[in-house]
């Protein structure tokens, strides 16, 4: 609308400039002619020699021809000073492109070479020497009042062709033209862009020219970056963030030596910190291909399903990643109870009133248990606590004898664990701590630790003996608390964790 504004204003200013020049080139038309008809009366008092006419009609002819020349190169550069000026404008817009500026300099530079040109034209010179040497000795005083008087006027009327203020009514005219067709280039290209984001939007405004934005996939909005009334210039600006949690990703690593029992699609548990109670299952999705320097770990990826949410982004996780079921019934003791000496492993076994060391074969672990292949029975009571120290005792001299207490008597004895070869199969289960993850997250990798599970034999029922959980010590200076109790191939519904 503005640029139409200019564009009609401009067109009133020309129409009204060219009235006035009109007016002003008919009165210098007529004031011309009376001169140019003096003139020739005057120059008929003076065309005696035929040397002196021919000069001035070659002076004349010269003359008018430089006078044309003069005019025309003065409307060129004054026409290509406007339109450069035009270009420059329009090309600090950025509506034209620069090259096109570069033409419009050129094209003045060269009108006003053309100009200089016209005014120092040689034939004129020559021309008027010729009629000075021709006029000697001839009355020419009023030939050339009356010759000044042509030339003044012709240059008035030039003057008043050339007005400077019908040329810039003729260049704002043209400024405002230009400028109402970029106006009118920038609302088309504006509505055409309005009109695709519209179709990559799959929609349409309606009569207020508010458009429904269609989120592309289904979930929760975890962040937004605009507010109400906010306007995006940009393209591409972001609105706010969905998270489609109904499938959540627990990340994790898992040592180099683990590697084999695990693989893709493999069932996996999950346990939140913030969710004690509940259990999530989940599969294995991706296994890293890269094993960090350092640690010697590779990272795994656990798909989870979230139906009810209560899985975020971010939580503590703990990971047990269950692998293949054995085939045979296995015999399992604490790891506590095995000692390492000479490259040997070692168990201590009750045998009547004191201790024996019995070398065994390990196999695999789960938790805080390990598989015995060979070296021990069933029902051998093993020492479950303070191995270390009956073994550094019998360097010393002798193994100690037991001294037979229930859970009420005074500690005295090293704990002891009942070994038992239960029919149940055994599940080597492989727990891991990680970090649930939803698709916009990177979540961190936290190792965890679970408290030492409760062990409780199926024999139990059957026998008469209080069944202990063995003690812990982290300091062992605290005295121990000699127990009989039972230790058990754990089901995989309840894995324990690795030391």
């Amino acid at each position: 609308q503005k640029a139409q504004a200019d564009l009609n204003l401009a067109k009133e200013n020309l129409v009204r400039q060219q009235r006035i020049s009109n007016a002003e080139i008919a009165q210098a038309k007529t004031q011309l002619a009376a001169a140019v008809a003096q003139y020739n009366r005057d120059q008929a008092l003076v065309n005696q020699r035929s040397v002196l006419k021919v000069a001035q009609e070659n002076y004349r002819r010269q003359l008018q021809i430089s006078t044309a020349q003069i005019a025309q190169a003065t409307t060129e550069v004054a026409v290509a000073q406007e339109q450069y000026d035009k270009d420059s404008e329009l090309v600090a817009a950025g509506a034209f492109p620069r090259r096109q500026m570069l033409e419009s300099k050129a094209k003045l530079e060269r009108a006003k070479a053309e100009l200089e040109r016209a005014k120092s034209r040689p034939e004129v010179v020559q021309a008027e020497s010729e009629v000075k040497r021709a006029e000697v000795d001839l009355p020419l005083r009023e030939l050339r009042d009356s010759q000044a008087r042509v030339a003044e006027l012709q240059a008035q009327l030039s003057r008043v062709e050339t007005r400077r203020d019908v040329l810039e009514a003729e260049a704002q005219l043209k400024r405002a033209q230009s400028d109402l067709e970029v106006a009118q280039s920038r609302l088309k290209l504006s509505n055409t862009t309005y009109e695709t984001r519209l179709q990559q939007l799959g929609t349409r405004a309606n009569a207020k020219g508010l458009v429904t934005v269609t989120a592309p996939i289904y979930g929760t909005i975890a962040d937004r970056e605009v507010t109400l009334g906010q306007s995006l210039q940009d393209a591409g600006g972001k609105l706010m963030t969905i998270i489609n949690d109904s499938q959540v990703f627990a990340t994790a690593n898992i040592y180099e030596k683990d590697l084999d029992k695990v693989k893709m699609g493999q069932r996996v548990r999950v346990k939140i910190a913030s969710l004690p109670d509940r259990t999530f299952e989940g599969k294995i999705t991706r296994i890293g291909s890269v094993v960090e320097g350092e640690t010697r770990v590779v990272p795994v990826q656990a798909e989870l399903s979230n139906a009810g949410g209560e899985l975020k982004p971010g939580m503590f996780a703990e990971l047990e990643v269950i692998t293949d079921r054995t085939a045979t019934t296995l015999l399992a003791i604490p790891t506590s109870a095995v000692v390492e000496a000479n490259g040997k492993k070692l168990v201590y076994v009750q045998n009547g009133n004191s201790f024996q060391s019995v070398e065994v074969s390990l196999g695999q672990n789960s938790g805080d248990l390990v598989e015995v292949k060979t070296g021990l029975f069933e029902q051998d009571l093993i020492v479950t606590q303070r191995a270390p120290q009956l073994y550094a005792q019998s360097l010393r001299g002798g193994g100690k004898k037991a001294e037979a207490s229930d859970h009420n008597d005074e500690p005295a004895n090293p704990a002891t664990n009942q070994t038992n070869s239960l029919p149940l199969p055994w599940h080597l289960v492989l727990p891991i701590g990680g970090a649930v993850a939803a698709g916009i997250f990177a979540a961190g990798i936290w190792a965890g630790r679970r408290r030492q599970p409760r062990l409780v034999s199926e024999s139990n029922s059957q026998s008469s003996d209080p069944i202990f959980e063995p003690e812990i010590y982290l300091n062992h200076s605290h005295p121990p608390v000699p127990s009989r109790s039972s230790v058990l191939v754990r089901d995989h519904e309840d894995p324990h964790q690795p030391n």
